[in-house]
């Protein structure tokens, strides 16, 4: 069970599950912090709000919130048979992917990386001595960024199963404390999951993980691409990385809403990240949740990511038919992917505010 802690203050921290259970906590004052907790044992995990969490990768992070704050936890239950990536752990040495960067044996200059047990065996003077993620006795990619746009730190193609989920993995820690990298991991040119930046504490391995649909393709070029082109430090080290088939997955999502004092001018909105209109009644369709403060949807438009409008409605009330999107543009079903919608809210103030975001739909 969860810690509650309850104040006669403003409460300020809201929690919002995925296939977990549902609670309402409270804390008594801004900054205070405050452990979450979901089900453990799953395949990875990513919590929004990620700056007020102590981790956003873990099943409990610590939440430390100095306004209100909606915490939405995406789990993944668990992987389909094996991983899909040749030599992930680099125990094979420099074979079975491709990469823009020069192999070296040792590294002393931009763009160049090798294959060994530790950054410090390929550079002793600049880059740290650690351990590989593995086990802490194997070998690991060592890298020195490019300051060449676009060139491709590691590269892989691979057979994949058509309109299948997949999970895009790996770790990632600085060898230099200077100049953090930025990586960017790509499937088939398309960016997946959000750029992960190393940290400054040398050998801190941090896990990027992102969903990822093959819609009708067969074939994946899975790459990875150091987004930092800041010559200065830089230096990074990758290991064990992965590309699962998934199970299904599942979006349930719950809105929580806050007891306790209200404040005079208080307005609450909730817009889901993701939606899955397949006809299994959970989470079919993405609608804008309207709370205390609010009148009326004034006007939602949803676009395609190019730009062509696919859905709209105005002057609806939360839950008229009107007032949500199925999934569906002229009768056929939307592609799997990620929609950009706008919205004008009506408040009880009579003010009206425009609110734009996206959403991903998954079948």
């Amino acid at each position: 069970m969860l810690r509650k802690t309850v104040c006669f203050l403003t409460c300020l921290l809201t929690i919002i599950y995925l296939d977990a259970q549902i609670d309402t906590l409270y804390v008594c004052d801004p900054g205070d912090t405050i452990q979450l907790e979901v089900v453990k044992g799953a395949y990875a995990y990513t919590w929004s709000s990620a700056t007020s969490l102590s981790n956003a990768h873990i099943y409990n992070p610590i939440a430390k919130p100095y306004v209100e704050t909606t915490y939405i936890a995406e789990i993944l239950t668990g992987i389909k048979n094996e991983n899909l990536i040749s030599n992930a752990d680099f125990s094979e040495g420099n074979i079975g992917f491709t990469s823009d960067y020069d192999f070296k044996k040792i590294i002393i200059s931009q763009g160049t990386y090798g294959v060994d047990y530790s950054p410090a065996d390929l550079n002793g003077i600049y880059f740290a001595r650690c351990s590989d993620h593995t086990d802490g006795a194997g070998k690991m990619m060592v890298v020195d960024g490019s300051p060449i746009s676009n060139s491709n730190v590691w590269c892989q193609n691979i057979t994949v199963e058509p309109n299948t989920n997949y999970a895009f993995s790996a770790w990632l820690a600085s060898s230099n404390p200077a100049n953090p990298a930025q990586l960017s991991f790509q499937v088939n040119g398309q960016q997946v999951g959000n750029v992960l930046t190393a940290t400054t504490q040398v050998c801190e391995w941090l896990q990027f993980y992102g969903i990822w649909n093959s819609g009708e393709t067969d074939s994946a070029e899975i790459c990875i691409i150091n987004k930092n082109l800041n010559p200065t430090g830089n230096d990074f080290a990758l290991d064990d990385l992965a590309f699962y088939e998934l199970e299904d997955i599942i979006y349930d999502t719950t809105v929580v809403i806050i007891e306790g004092l209200i404040a005079a001018k208080e307005r609450r909105v909730y817009f889901p990240t993701a939606f899955s209109p397949n006809d299994d009644r959970e989470n079919d369709r993405f609608e804008v949740f309207l709370g205390k403060g609010t009148e009326f949807i004034k006007e939602m438009k949803i676009f395609d990511v190019w730009g062509n409008q696919v859905f709209k409605s105005e002057l609806c009330v939360y839950h008229e038919e009107t007032c949500f999107w199925d999934g569906y543009v002229n009768g056929n079903p939307a592609q799997n992917g990620t929609y950009i919608y706008t919205a004008k809210i009506l408040f009880s103030d009579k003010e009206i505010h425009q609110f734009t975001g996206s959403v991903q739909l998954i079948r």
